[in-house]
């Protein structure tokens, strides 16, 4: 079934809808959720195939936000099961039957819900006829694709079969020159197996059951970097403070040692893109999953559908800060997702004036999230800030406090996120007249989000006495509270936090002088933390105890004590995050009018609500609103030049409140402790308070020339913060808080969205041209064009990526039947490259060019 076939059979549906055909994806090897959302215009997905990163964007709206517990804006259903987390489509899709792009809130008509648009992908199913479908791709990179599909009655008209596979081995075009180059990056190691089966006992009952893996594989997506030099200049014309820069670290004398790296020649990779990673390691993923859809009809036009879905995914990455020294260790971080869906549909006429959709909808999805981070033997005198390295390098005792401050060093962060989503749902579609229809549709859905979170260390490492006594979420962390009063007036401190006179515990600490602090109240803790402290001293300067050390050596000791403090961040034990509950609703009205055979218009008004967050940052529960919008959009469907151009067109404008995206918060606790004259930000969730989009799109699909088919799709977008005065700074904004009008936040009201291109369009050609009786020769030609949007959350003037034409094309020979076809293929022809050169490091949209041929058939 070709892309036209499938749009009209959209024809009557009033909304804006796109349609793919599996084949069209087939003849140009398109295959990942990237090249499918490039063949339909307003749709994109990040630029990312880390599962963990992934996430889709309709019409501008849905970047994945940073935490799990945040429900995709833009949903994806697979063969009617719901993916309730985008990270378990970042396999390749293959035996592909078509695939649907609609826009706007989902879920009146059933299955899960979705705010703002939903992709629907249908797998080709089981039947009574017996088939055998192969493909083999072999090109440039060491490419190796090869898929089947195998099927046909078992017991005849009673129960078929259907067995799909595919393997998928190519190696990246960036190398890891730290492993000699055997290591590359954008690389695939992709296997995967489905079974189904259908069974038909009767003529109005059957059943469908599928089992599919897609067992653990290794591929290098995470830590691509593209490094060059910090601008020079913040944009209020200011020097840019370079004390933390990693030339300034990497000109130290710790790292000059190594001679054979440095970061004219090695680490500005930029232009490059060649690695030198020492820790970077492959990501692991794996999923998993079952589907039973029962299908009984009774009366003359009645059906009910029950689904019963299961999945879960694993996820796990070790990351590397991009060169060969012991910094990161062992960091990174792993999900353990799983999902339980159930729905149970009614399809049934009523009378002759109605067709209604009623059911209900249940979904239960759980996730393990960890964040691990872990410290090596050049980590110390990698994060130190300028002080403090200048003041620890200068001797052996030092040095040896700059190394154990943190090698060894592993922090641990779990997070258990538990959702529940229960919903009813009715849809009914009026026949007001023959040319006058009325669509309403109504979804209640109750939601309930939980989340518990901890941090804490897993491992001390070498340098377990540099910890403080006690955390200050009261977290024992075996270590002592060093205090320098750098006034000539006594202060009062108390674990290491200056209190006043009167606070119970508190120590006196005199001018210019270090003292030990730990709640003199606590006891054994006291105890202890004075033992730590002469275990210290004599460790790192064999001296007697603490009393016996210098000034000097007690600021060497405070220095890797706040170093290894700042790196550790808050410590907590398991805290429960504010539970997020709440009825929410999701509504349509959309009338029709059939002017005539040719043309048909349509208006709809959608309302949708979005679950809020529940989650736990940097030890404090911070719970984010639900969002909600209205959605209005006036459309035309025509079928025109005797059905030869079909011509699809609408307007729309959206209106969002609360919209969810993740932002950066200024870190005071990390700010403070650095004390380096730089601002430390986290990425968290958050709501924006106004948000609109409007625009126009259309889509297409003419065969009136012999031979020739072309589909077009295009969009004309604008998605603009309608109010957001306390957005994220951007990099290029001086981080110094004491210069006048300085402000923590900035105001983007009236800016466009990040990763919100203003133009956007698809077009596509597929030529054949019938050879004798038998054959054929073919061409297939997809252009995708972005226009010029800003990649980044904080719209620095840096992170632009200019607009750019991803063109594929094949040219091939053939059997008219489809038993064999050989076809040249090249991807990304002209090799455009989406690239943003940010602040420091640069992100790449785009893969390089590739070359191969597909060999196909069908028995």
């Amino acid at each position: 079934m070709s892309s036209r076939v499938a749009l009209a059979a959209k024809q009557d549906v009033p909304a804006s809808i796109s349609v793919i055909s599996g084949d069209d994806l087939r003849a140009l090897g398109a295959d990942s959720l990237r090249d499918i959302t490039r063949r339909a215009a307003n749709i994109s997905r990040n630029n990312s195939s880390n599962a963990r990163s992934q996430g889709l964007v309709v019409r501008g709206i849905g970047r994945r936000g940073s935490t799990e517990a945040q429900d995709p804006t833009v949903g994806i259903t697979v063969d009617g099961i719901p993916y309730l987390y985008p990270g378990l489509s970042a396999w390749d899709w293959v035996d592909i039957d078509n695939v649907e792009v609609a826009r706007g809130p989902q879920g009146t008509t059933g299955g899960g819900y979705a705010s703002f648009g939903n992709l629907t992908l249908n797998t080709k199913r089981p039947t009574f006829d017996p088939t055998t479908e192969w493909s083999l791709r072999l090109g440039q990179r060491d490419t190796l694709f090869g898929t089947a599909a195998i099927g046909g009655p078992i017991v005849e008209d009673k129960l078929a079969w259907r067995g799909t596979f595919y393997v998928n081995k190519l190696l990246g075009y960036y190398k890891n020159e730290y492993w000699n180059g055997n290591q590359t990056y954008t690389d695939r190691l992709k296997i995967s197996g489905k079974t189904q089966f259908l069974f038909k006992p009767t003529n109005n009952y059957s059943v469908h059951v599928s089992v599919d893996l897609q067992p653990k594989t290794f591929q290098n997506d995470n830590g691509l970097n593209f490094f060059h030099q910090t601008p020079a200049t913040y944009s209020d014309g200011k020097p840019v403070n370079m004390n933390n820069d990693p030339k300034t670290r990497l000109e130290r004398r710790w790292f000059g040692q190594l001679e054979s790296y440095n970061y004219e020649d090695n680490y500005l990779n930029y232009n490059s893109g060649t690695q030198n990673n020492d820790n970077q390691l492959p990501l692991i993923t794996g999923t998993r999953g079952a589907g039973l859809t029962q299908n009984y009809t009774f009366g003359d036009d009645s059906l009910l559908t029950s689904i019963t879905g299961w999945r879960d995914l694993d996820f796990e990455a070790r990351n590397d800060e991009g060169t060969p020294f012991d910094i990161s260790t062992q960091g990174g971080g792993g999900v353990r997702f799983q999902q339980f869906t159930q729905e149970l549909r009614l399809n049934t006429r009523l009378a002759d004036v109605a067709e209604l959709t009623t059911g209900a909808f249940y979904a239960h999805h759980t996730y393990e999230v960890d964040s691990k981070t872990g410290w090596g033997d050049d980590a110390g005198a990698w994060f130190a800030n300028a002080m403090q390295y200048r003041e620890l390098d200068v001797d052996g005792e030092g040095r040896y406090l700059l190394q154990q401050s943190l090698t060894g060093l592993r922090r641990i962060s779990t997070a258990y996120i538990d959702n529940d989503s229960t919903a009813v749902f009715g849809n009914v579609k009026f026949d007001i007249t023959e040319q006058l229809k009325l669509t309403t549709g109504l979804r209640v859905s109750w939601e309930d989000r939980k989340n518990k979170t901890f941090q804490l260390i897993d491992d001390n490492g070498y340098g377990g006495l540099l910890n403080r006594s006690i955390s200050s979420f009261g977290v024992p962390l075996g270590g002592f509270d060093l205090y320098r009063n750098a006034t000539n007036e006594t202060v009062w401190v108390r674990d290491g936090r200056v209190v006043n006179e009167t606070t119970p515990g508190a120590v006196a600490v005199a001018g210019q002088s270090y003292g030990l602090t730990t709640d003199t109240r606590s006891g054994e803790r006291l105890v202890r933390a004075n033992a730590a402290a002469d275990a210290a001293a004599q460790k790192y300067f064999g001296a007697a105890n603490f009393a016996a050390l210098t000034n000097a050596q007690k600021q060497q000791l405070l220095h890797a004590q706040t170093l290894r403090q700042a790196q550790l961040g808050q410590i907590f034990n398991m805290l429960q995050a504010e539970v997020y509950k709440k009825t929410q609703y999701t509504y349509v009205v959309s009338p029709s009018y059939k002017f005539n055979d040719q043309v048909t218009g349509y208006f709809s008004f959608q309302h949708g609500e979005k679950p809020g967050i529940s989650q736990v940052i940097g030890g404090n529960s911070i719970l984010v609103d639900g969002e909600s919008g209205n959605h209005f959009e006036l459309g035309t469907k025509t079928s025109l030049f005797d059905n030869s151009l079909l011509f699809n067109a609408d307007i729309f404008l959206s209106r969002l409140k609360n919209y969810q995206q993740t932002t950066r918060l200024v870190d005071d606790f990390t700010t403070t402790l650095n004390n380096d004259g730089q601002l430390a930000f986290l990425d968290a969730a958050a709501n924006v308070p106004r948000i609109q989009i409007h625009g126009l799109e259309i889509d297409g699909s003419y065969n009136g020339i012999p031979f020739t088919t072309i589909t077009l799709s295009a969009a004309y977008n604008i998605a603009k913060y309608k109010k957001f005065e306390t957005a994220p700074l951007n990099p290029e904004t001086n981080p110094d808080r004491t210069a006048p009008g300085y402000s923590d936040y900035q105001d983007f009201s009236g800016r466009i969205l990040p990763g919100a291109a203003k133009y956007t369009g698809n077009l596509g050609v597929d030529f054949r041209y019938p050879l004798w009786s038998k054959y054929e020769v073919f061409a297939n030609a997809n252009a995708n064009y972005t226009s010029r949007y800003n990649s980044d959350i904080s719209l620095s003037r840096y992170s632009w990526i200019n607009d750019y034409t991803v063109f594929d094309a094949g040219l091939g020979f053939g059997r008219r039947d489809q038993g064999f076809s050989v076809t040249l293929l090249g991807r990304n022809i002209a090799d455009a490259e989406g690239k943003a050169y940010n602040w420091q490091n640069g992100i790449l949209d785009t893969t390089p060019r590739w070359y191969g041929v597909i060999f196909a058939g069908r028995l």
